[in-house]
């Protein structure tokens, strides 16, 4: 299906109350579900509960319900050493908890339903390749880029951005990621999304070539959890949102152009940006790495194979890859 979900804009001015402890039942979906495509009505930008662990809590020795009462990610198997060391860097970095101011925008961290995309470059994994069993958990680490500024643009809710995610879902998206934005002063923020739900910029602070690990968690229950780790920093936000969509059918590791409505959203130049650890894990508690046999996805002109290419991703080693950077043009998608 080529249909091209447009960037709005215009922001909601939705500034939410943080709570620390769980809001009422009322807030929140009542019953499970696992099912691909599964929607419920939410309020944005009011997390269900903000973790703040206390001083001293150590999650390299903590055990898994420790580290699950506390807002840490799930410790990876040993099976799995890379993602194992992985985690433990950046656990071991996660030294400064606080608590997410949320603003909710209409803007959105759009799909294209091909893999030749006018928005989309990355790696995707689908879970018909590993038993159609649901993914819960995805994760990935990059270093966030620099960009280079643009007089023309002083509003970053308006202006030409290149986005970093990892994420859930296809039809729906439970993502989570930061964005190098380009103002004539660059902006950088990181944001969580419930597609076709808005945007919602909350996180730690993130800075150019700082390096950000971002976990996705769908716990059940239209819940999902979010943890974003600056590694440089050690500011790490973790937080409970309601997610009324639900599709858990794919992991997905992408670079992403927002697109507008306007002619003006190009792809800033970001280089090259590695994706690293990319690792997923499913509802029966199997970890898995990103491979080259998974879906590649590139970012053309057209949406088409002989389109112009302006982002594609490297091959897959060792769960990582390069994103690449090669062109911004066309600013306006011509996809059909």
């Amino acid at each position: 299906m080529n249909v091209i979900h447009a960037r709005w804009m215009r922001t909601l001015g939705c500034f939410a109350v943080i709570s620390s402890v769980l809001l009422s039942a009322a807030t929140a979906s009542a019953s499970p579900s696992h099912v691909s495509g599964s929607r419920q009505k939410v309020s944005c930008g009011k997390p269900l509960k903000v973790f703040l662990p206390p001083r001293g809590f150590n999650p390299l020795a903590a055990t898994a319900a420790q580290l699950r009462i506390n807002g840490f990610p799930p410790r990876p198997s040993k099976s799995v050493p890379g993602a194992l060391a992985a985690w433990t860097y950046a656990m071991s970095h996660a030294k400064h908890f606080t608590v997410p101011h949320p603003i909710c925008t209409s803007i959105r961290h759009a799909i294209y339903h091909d893999r030749d995309s006018g928005n989309w470059a990355g790696h995707v994994a689908p879970n018909y390749d590993y038993g159609n069993v649901p993914f819960t958990v995805v994760q990935s680490e990059w270093v966030q880029p620099t960009i280079g500024s643009n007089p023309n643009w002083t509003d970053w809710r308006h202006a030409p951005t290149v986005s970093f995610w990892d994420g859930l879902g296809e039809k729906y998206l439970i993502q989570a990621g930061c964005d190098s934005i380009q103002t004539s002063s660059p902006v950088y923020k990181c944001w969580t999304e419930d597609f076709p739900q808005g945007t919602v910029y909350e996180g730690p602070l993130v800075h150019p070539n700082d390096l950000m690990y971002i976990q996705v968690q769908y716990l059940g229950n239209h819940q999902a959890n979010y943890f974003m780790d600056d590694i440089r920093t050690g500011e790490t936000q973790s937080f409970t949102n309601s997610a009324p969509d639900v599709d858990q059918s794919t992991a997905d590791y992408i670079v992403e152009r927002l697109m507008a409505s306007n002619t003006n959203d190009y792809l800033p130049n970001f280089g090259t940006v590695v994706m690293s650890n990319d690792t997923f894990q499913s509802a029966s508690n199997t970890y898995n790495l990103v491979s080259t046999e998974n879906q590649k996805w590139v970012m053309t002109s057209d949406c088409s194979s002989t389109g112009k290419i302006l982002s594609a991703p490297g091959a897959v080693d060792n769960a990582q890859f390069s994103q690449v950077w090669y062109a911004s043009s066309p600013y306006s998608n011509t996809c059909p």
